[in-house]
């Protein structure tokens, strides 16, 4: 597993983080589906080191991660997975269930 210790802007304590390659194992998504959540605003990373644009993630990120991977396997559109996670409960119980896929 790769590591790497990226001082947070704001904070003056250092925090664990992991790069895109060790974070993806961790959670079971692809680089690229990660990038494309980036560029989407639904899973951004921690920091990216302005030195190599290497995307760097938490391990407090994890949960978000699968939970976004768990929905989108079952075939939930992205808006609605953005509304089940960011969104208040009352909006998240009322979020689309098109594309639902159920298999036994």
């Amino acid at each position: 597993m790769t590591w790497a210790r990226v001082h947070p802007s704001a904070m003056a304590v250092f925090e664990e983080v992991l790069m895109i390659g060790a974070f993806d194992r961790l959670v079971g998504l692809m680089p690229c589906a990660m990038r494309f959540y980036d560029d989407c605003g639904v899973l951004q990373p921690a920091s990216v080191d302005p030195a190599t644009d290497d995307r760097l993630y938490t391990v407090r990120q994890e949960r978000r991660a699968v939970l976004l991977g768990d929905f989108r396997e079952m075939g939930r559109p992205l808006s609605a997975v953005r509304v089940v996670l960011d969104g208040p409960t009352q909006e998240a119980s009322l979020a689309p269930r098109d594309g639902i896929v159920c298999s036994r």
